[in-house]
């Protein structure tokens, strides 16, 4: 078991087509979650399919976490699984409005399967945290 320390925060953006000089994809901050600790959530994040960088608060964000790590990156669809296991047996009070932003992300295909919306397909699940 992966025991993830404090300071995990979430992101997620909307990767572009746009770079910078150094080549990272810009990718608009849509929302962010500060969850404090994530615990075996981390198990799910990968290192992260590209180097983005986003703007928070006006300034850009560099393309590593505050610990130097290169931010890592999960499925919104197995963190919304993951999340229904974990608030069942869980008393972390972060989980609960995340999986609920991250379910308004959803819908059913045409054989039932939840997928992402249309309009968040390409959406990122990003992770900074130690």
């Amino acid at each position: 078991m992966c025991m993830m320390g404090y300071e995990s925060r979430l992101y997620i953006v909307e990767p572009t087509t746009l770079r910078n000089d150094l080549g990272y994809a810009f990718a608009p901050l849509i929302t962010y979650f500060d969850m404090s600790k994530i615990g075996e959530m981390t198990d799910l994040f990968k290192p992260a399919s590209d180097l983005y960088y986003f703007y928070i608060s006006g300034a850009e964000a560099p393309v590593q976490d505050p610990y130097g790590q290169p931010y890592t990156e999960a499925s919104i669809i197995d963190v919304i699984n993951h999340l229904r296991e974990e608030v069942l047996d869980s008393n972390h009070r972060r989980y609960i409005p995340l999986l609920a932003y991250l379910e308004s992300l959803t819908v059913f295909d045409g054989e039932g399967r939840e997928v992402l919306g249309k309009d968040y397909k390409n959406w990122k699940l990003l992770h900074s945290g130690y």
